[in-house]
């Protein structure tokens, strides 16, 4: 198979809009050359070992020059079987994409183009806009903003005397310039106009006005780029048709700090509502370094008359382990199953397991008041679980049966978080972070702290449970709310009770 580079474009932000082909293509891909654009949970999507190298370009400051980012692609299409040029928006919209595309040729690297949805488009629509309306406007003209050099300019009359719809992007810089030429040339003064700032992500913002007031609304707004501008009669439409910024939670900022793995479920949820949803996981999930008890208990299951999981970490390891020892769930079979709650259930169910038994109180001590009528002294129980058990359940059962309790996992502080909190909090201080354990809270708070930041007065502290809302309390954060079980239905459903109806 001959090496490839292909010259993507990653759409405008929503990761909902990244192509099939795109997403195939990052997901094989051995070199991942990316810009300021492209979402960046996309780099989530590539291969561990794919080789991932930054070539933004923001206005004013460029990681590199177009020049080197040729030599870059050039460089690693002569090496690598694929290569992917990820960029923002469309590839031959305004994103040099024909420029790099003959680079590659002349130098005998194959290349392909995936297209992508350009923000000309996806972001007036996400805004509410339709570039093209029966009755108002039957035509949209997409222009960039500014030109390479200072003595290029656009042919204002001609522009003035289009009709339909006037984009033009990477313009915000030169939105005096483009607003004060129209009318001059004669566009009325009373044109609607908006400009949209990172469209279709979940801070995306817009402004209206007109040609005559639209720099003035801009300037008030503190609008930066990257932006792009809609000149046209279809701007009014967006009082009926504007969708996305009318979601339940659209702008708040909510923190998810659960292990990557686990956050995508109630992240997903979150941005779908809305919300900003900074994933900053405060826990990493490894394998303890001795594992000769699991190792143990595997061999002896036949022994075994009942087994407690009290978490879907502790699930998922302990399945791994199984997995390894060549063996499956039917090594479990007659055992009888204590599950603390849905999470736990959920991924019992994803091994194809049903718990026996499952406390209403979804707590260490739920547990064991269930539990201490059902066992019998002669019985041998499994409880594998992590490091920091609070040690509720052995000291309850170790007299009363015989119970193998072993560590099956560890919780760390995950690689990087000081680095990745730092960044979410650079762009503004978090509405609400949410919390699924005590370890969260305490990994979270360290992590503040080496930051040197601290944390906001105004911030919500979202809590799962009694001992995740004491572990907050401890740090003395003003503002605590719980929900009572541990399920991602509940604290959207918590979150949205909050929130919500506040902007229905």
């Amino acid at each position: 198979m001959e090496n490839k580079v292909y010259l993507m474009g990653a759409g405008p932000g929503d990761l909902g809009l990244m192509t099939v082909k795109g997403l195939k293509a990052i997901q094989s891909a051995d070199v991942l050359i990316y810009d300021y654009l492209a979402n960046p949970k996309l780099l989530n999507e590539a291969p561990a070992h794919a080789k991932k190298i930054y070539v933004g370009k923001q206005a004013g400051n460029h990681a590199k020059t177009q020049d080197q980012i040729n030599q870059v692609l050039v460089d690693e299409g002569s090496i690598a079987q694929t290569v992917v040029r990820l960029k923002g928006g469309d590839p031959y919209v305004f994103g040099r994409g024909g420029e790099e595309a003959e680079v590659l040729r002349e130098n005998g690297i194959a290349f392909e183009i995936i297209p992508g949805i350009t923000s000309a488009v996806a972001g007036p629509a996400y805004a509410g806009i339709p570039v093209t309306h029966r009755g108002i406007s039957t035509s949209f003209h997409v222009m960039t903003g500014h030109f390479k050099s200072d003595d290029q300019e656009w042919d204002w009359e001609a522009l003035a005397r289009l009709g339909g719809t006037l984009i033009f992007l990477m313009g915000v810089g030169n939105l005096d310039k483009i607003a004060s030429n129209l009318m001059k040339h004669g566009l009325s003064a009373d044109k609607p106009v908006a400009l949209i700032r990172w469209a279709t992500h979940a801070h995306q913002q817009t402004v209206t006005g007109t040609l005559g007031t639209i720099v003035d609304v801009v300037a008030s707004a503190g609008l930066k780029p990257p932006a792009l501008i809609v000149i046209g009669d279809v701007v009014n439409k967006r009082q009926v048709l504007n969708f996305f910024e009318e979601k339940p939670l659209f702008g708040k900022r909510i923190g998810v700090t659960r292990a990557r793995a686990q956050a995508s479920a109630l992240a997903g949820r979150l941005e779908e509502l809305g919300a900003v949803v900074a994933e900053v996981p405060m826990i990493e999930i490894t394998a303890p370094d001795d594992l000769t008890d699991v190792e143990d208990s595997i061999q002896r299951l036949h022994a075994y008359n009942k087994a407690i999981f009290t978490s879907a970490n502790a699930v998922h390891a302990y399945m791994t382990q199984l997995e390894q020892a060549d063996l499956d769930v039917r090594s479990l079979a007659g055992i009888k199953i204590f599950a603390m709650g849905k999470g736990t259930t959920d991924a019992l169910s994803q091994y194809g397991l049903r718990p026996d038994f499952v406390p209403e109180r979804q707590t260490s001590e739920g547990l064991v008041d269930l539990i201490e009528p059902l066992i019998v002294p002669t019985e041998h129980v499994l409880f594998p679980h992590g490091e920091k058990t609070r040690g509720i359940i052995e000291e309850a059962l170790k007299e009363k049966c015989h119970l193998d309790s072993m560590v099956v996992y560890r919780n760390r502080v995950a690689e990087g978080a000081p680095d990745q909190l730092n960044a979410v909090l650079t762009d503004g201080d978090l509405d609400m972070v949410t919390f699924t354990s005590a370890s969260t809270v305490h990994n979270y708070m360290q992590t503040l702290d080496k930051t040197g930041r601290q944390w906001n007065k105004e911030t919500l502290a979202l809590s799962i449970g009694p001992i995740t809302t004491h572990a907050i309390k401890s740090y003395e954060i003003p503002l605590i709310e719980e929900v009572d079980k541990p399920s991602v239905d509940l604290m959207v459903d918590h979150i949205l009770t909050r929130w919500g109806k506040e902007q229905a």
